[in-house]
């Protein structure tokens, strides 16, 4: 990779933890579609979800299959694409005698693919031999029914990835750094970030904790995956760079962001700003 944009940062991370051969791979919270894209590139049978369906209509345009559903409920319940056919008004309804299927039935997996379709083929009833969620655990709620229908969709021995946003690690100067780069980018007109001006004096640490009240922090999110799954590695690493990189206006320069990215990185070295982010691998058990 020539350059090392923040994407390229997570694409290479994934291209050390995850299996060359194609794998069937779920992405839980997909928004825009952007890593599913680059999964789907890279040859792997890529089901990718997300409960707005703005994020899933962005997705579709960029030519992935998203749907829209729940983790908590997929794939009970997930609304059908757009393309999806109704049932023709001559449709026949199946009759009295038709018969039930046997208890040893396997449910059709996404889209209406048996799980024996899978790439690794059919294990333990579960429909995927990867779950990815990138920067979408956060957000989830209940937690814990999240990560137990996670868990319920992978193979026995499959792997989940997690890159996560640890909001709960940073301290006031993290917090200071991330508001005063914030503001320096909004008033040269190349973000999308509110400043404060006139409140001289605001508390970073205080605005930070607002803002993020309802996000789950780090803590909770690493102790709910280590009771359900074997974690086998957890990296801390930048976030507040990449945070910034989201709010950079349409266009924005990557090597604004690869700047921000060097300083953020330098300061952890120096012991000057903590982690706020982290990378983890884990199985299930």
């Amino acid at each position: 990779m020539e350059t090392e944009t923040v994407d390229n940062h997570q694409y290479a991370w994934l291209s050390e933890v995850l299996p060359r051969e194609p794998q069937r791979v779920l992405d839980v919270g997909c928004g825009r579609g952007e890593l599913a894209a680059e999964l789907m590139r890279r040859g792997h049978e890529v089901t990718a979800i997300d409960i707005s369906q703005e994020a899933v209509d962005a997705a579709r345009a960029a030519g992935v299959p998203a749907i829209q559903a729940d983790i908590v409920k997929y794939p009970d319940v997930a609304a059908p694409g757009p393309d999806a056919a109704a049932p023709g008004p001559d449709a026949a309804a199946p009759g009295p005698d038709a018969a039930a299927p046997g208890p040893d039935a396997a449910a059709p997996g996404p889209g209406g693919a048996h799980p024996g379709s899978a790439v690794r083929g059919y294990d333990d009833g579960s429909l995927f031999d990867v779950v990815v969620m990138s920067l979408s655990l956060h957000h989830l709620h209940p937690l814990e029914a999240a990560l137990d229908r996670v868990r319920t969709l992978l193979v026995d021995g499959g792997l989940l990835l997690v890159d996560e946003f640890a909001w709960d690690w940073a301290d006031r100067a993290a917090a200071t750094w991330f508001y005063d780069a914030g503001s320096l980018l909004a008033a040269a007109g190349v973000a999308d970030f509110t400043r404060e001006p006139g409140r001289i004096g605001h508390d970073p640490v205080e605005r930070w904790r607002e803002a993020h009240a309802d996000h789950t922090p780090a803590a909770e999110m690493l102790a709910a995956l280590e009771e359900r799954f074997e974690v086998t590695s957890v990296r801390r690493e930048p976030y507040l760079s990449r945070y910034l990189g989201g709010k950079l206006a349409e266009g924005g320069s990557a090597d604004i962001v690869e700047e921000l990215w060097r300083i953020e990185r330098d300061r952890l070295a120096a012991g000057a700003l903590p982690p706020t982010g982290f990378r983890m691998t884990a199985r299930t058990m």
